[in-house]
């Protein structure tokens, strides 16, 4: 059971000598492991990939659910979609699409959807279009929805191609644009046909209700989310392009952004409603007029009159009839943002806004930072200074001191960060030392050297990670773990935290041991602990042990570290 290894970071520069003795599996005392080697090491050599795309022709006629090799074989790839485009994963995902469905009882139409971000925010109007004029899709049954991730850094990310959200769906025909109920977790993967749709159970429009993927194709017949649009780069007044904010907003901010002929308007509150509008305008002296729709109202339109004043960064904004919507204000005074930046809102903010979360804000989090600055600081000392043999750390993981012997290229008091995040949901954040590692073609992932929990404010270490028994976060405060000790042993599984944040607990654990001379068995458990008689033995082979590793590996998502140089 030999693989090569395709990611696993420092195993050939670190020294036999350096590793001995570096740790167990995990914080199970009955997990011990001495000779290590990597998990990559214990694969079987990958071939190419199998998985071919599925194709589409002028009309689409193809564009029918294919097998997961046909849909995943574009995904994580990244190269094609993103690094040259040089934009988030956001605005890469923006456009047309459709999925062609035909049922046995007769069904011939097409789901369609146009994806419209605002700033990295992810909209999309979608519906259903009978499949009758090849030439247009529009639809007759229709609403909107927004794709919250779980990190905002993801759908900003100029290389991810893969992004965990929620969708939660509104329509302002039917509730004024509040959302229908707590969404469906999944996965957007873009690929060079279109975009691929993974989880999202019972929702039957991603993802149908037999299956747990579809793929939506690229469709330029696709109807307008806006549908009043001039698209006229040349148009418009200059002093007004650009993205404005409503000064002193009370709550939710209210975004102006003027491209050319068109106007957008988006204001969010996280909980509950959003208000995102656009259309053309004509301009006069100091005046335009603009015709509009809301997202999710069809093509409904809006009609509204303005007199504007620019003077530098400020924007003052009076609209003179009555049509306009009550989010916009009749006398607004607006401020030019000139980082272009709009905030994006992550599932812990509708969460939290509903009552459901006891993430702490801002001001505990400094709290909570300043009684983890003995880990901070000695981390701190170790980045900018290297790591002492001669010294004795309390903090510092053998992670951490691989990187620091090691750095490559990167300067550490940036490339080694932190993230504080309440994984435990108890109201108290937990403290994550990690970074970010590429090797090869392969994608960036997230290593985590060591969590830190509080315990009546003093710190406690609940698990560290180095190249050998290394922690990836999984999202929804779960963590994916591998590791490895030898030859015949492959250890990888799912944890999370205990209520208090204190310890790991095991959601699954499987390895590889041999049993006897040229035999190796496959072995699972809920315990975390690493002993074939206190597990059960798998009736599977080689390759679907490791396939189920490559799976775990592939939910993995990347944190958004705050580098620990930055005081």
């Amino acid at each position: 059971m030999t693989r090569s290894n395709l990611m696993r970071f420092l195993v050939c520069a670190v020294s036999c000598s350096l590793l001995a003795g570096c740790g167990s599996v995990s914080n199970t005392a009955e997990s011990s492991i001495t000779e290590q080697e990597s998990v990559e090491e214990n694969k079987e050599t990958s071939g190419d990939a199998e998985a071919e795309s599925s194709e589409s022709d002028a009309t689409q006629e193809k564009n029918t659910d294919t097998s997961m090799e046909e849909k995943t074989s574009d995904k994580n790839d990244g190269t094609a979609n993103s690094n040259a485009e040089n934009k988030s994963l956001a605005k890469r995902l923006a456009g047309k699409y459709s999925y062609h469905y035909g049922s046995e009882n007769g069904d011939d139409e097409y789901y369609i959807m146009d994806i419209v971000p605002f700033g990295d925010n992810l909209y999309a109007y979608c519906g259903q279009a009978m499949a009758e004029d090849t030439e247009s899709l529009n639809a007759y049954s229709f609403w909107a929805c927004e794709f919250i991730p779980n990190d905002p850094e993801d759908l900003k990310s100029e290389y991810r191609d893969m992004v965990t959200v929620n969708e939660l769906r509104f329509s302002v025909m039917s509730n004024a644009g509040l959302y229908w109920d707590q969404g469906q977790k999944g996965t957007i993967t873009l690929t060079d046909e279109g975009i691929l749709f993974e989880g999202f159970e019972q929702d039957d429009f991603l993802v149908p209700e037999n299956d747990d993927s579809r793929l939506f194709l690229n469709d330029d017949r696709v109807e307008d989310a806006f549908v009043y649009l001039k698209r006229d780069a040349e148009g418009g007044a200059k002093e007004l392009n650009g993205l404005w904010i409503l000064d002193n907003a009370d709550g939710a901010d209210l975004y102006l952004e003027f491209t050319g002929s068109d106007l957008y308007m988006y204001k969010k509150d996280p909980g509950s409603e959003v208000f995102y509008a656009a259309g053309g305008c004509e301009y006069g002296n100091e005046t335009f007029s603009c015709q509009a729709n809301r997202l999710g109202y069809g093509g409904m339109p809006f009609e509204m009159t303005c007199g504007y004043k620019v003077s530098g960064d400020d924007l003052t904004l009076k609209i003179e009839n009555s049509e306009f919507p009550d989010v916009l204000p009749e006398n607004g005074k607006y401020k030019r943002v000139n980082d272009g930046n709009v905030h994006v809102t992550s599932m812990d903010e509708v969460v939290k806004k509903a009552g459901k979360d006891s993430e702490p804000g801002s001001a505990d989090l400094a709290a909570y930072e300043a009684l983890y600055s003995p880990v901070l600081e000695e981390v701190r000392e170790v980045v900018t200074n290297g790591y002492d043999h001669d010294k004795e750390y309390k903090y510092v993981s053998n992670g951490l001191m691989e990187k620091c012997m090691y750095p490559g290229d990167d300067d550490l008091t940036k490339a080694v960060g932190y993230v504080l995040k309440d994984v435990s949901r108890d109201g108290i954040p937990e403290l994550i030392i990690g970074c970010d590692e590429k090797y090869g073609d392969n994608e960036p992932r997230s290593y985590i050297f060591n969590l830190f929990t509080l315990k009546d404010d003093e710190v406690q270490s609940v698990f560290d990670g180095w190249a050998r028994s290394s922690y990836q976060w999984m999202g929804d405060d779960h963590f994916y773990y591998s590791g490895s000790g030898g030859a015949a042993i492959t250890i990888f599984g799912e944890n999370h935290l205990s209520p208090d944040g204190t310890e790991i607990v095991w959601d699954d654990f499987y390895f590889s041991d041999e049993k006897e001379v040229g035999n190796i068995g496959l072995y699972h458990n809920t315990s975390g602990i690493f002993d074939a008689g206190k597990a059960e033995e798998l009736d599977m082979s080689d390759s679907e042990f490791f396939d189920k590793m490559d799976d775990y590996e592939s939910k993995c998502q990347m944190l958004s570290w705050t580098p620990v140089g930055k005081s």
